[in-house]
């Protein structure tokens, strides 16, 4: 996947737990224990999923400043992910 569909993966994972999450309270304010525990392990099924978006080349600094620091002017040089 591309640096985009994986945001676009990421946010949609986020407005399902956001969407998830408000629909469980309402639930639950209705008194209904049962639906909101249910809808409660899907959000946290979905967490887990969004722990699995990690970036996938790191920066680092090829300046050789000694704060290791990026500065005006300094480059970067990508590392290729795992």
């Amino acid at each position: 996947m591309s640096e985009r569909t994986t945001l676009i993966a990421f946010l949609a994972t986020l407005a399902a737990i956001v969407t998830l999450v408000i629909f469980g309270a309402l639930v639950a304010l209705q008194g209904k224990n049962t639906e909101a525990l249910g809808i409660g392990a899907a959000v946290t099924g979905l967490i887990g999923v969004i722990g699995t978006f990690r970036p996938r080349a790191p920066v680092t600094s090829s300046s050789g400043s000694e704060d290791g620091a990026l500065h005006d002017g300094d480059t970067v040089q990508l590392e290729k992910g795992e």
